[in-house]
């Protein structure tokens, strides 16, 4: 069971997806479990200062 204090999640356990600017770099700051949608592609923060990117031009570890 996920926490609904998860992060990346509401208080009612909904997932919280943010559509705004991508990080700058893979270690950029940010919070596990927090997606962002950019113009550039999508992003996944793994864990704390950790992103994913899944984009046509760069793809992060």
């Amino acid at each position: 069971m996920i926490s609904t204090s998860a992060p990346g999640r509401d208080t009612a356990g909904n997932l919280v997806v943010t559509i705004g600017a991508a990080p700058a770099a893979s270690d950029a700051p940010g919070t596990a479990g927090t997606i962002i949608f950019a113009s550039s592609g999508i992003y996944v923060c793994t864990a704390e200062n950790t992103w994913s990117a899944y984009t046509p031009a760069v793809l992060w570890p």
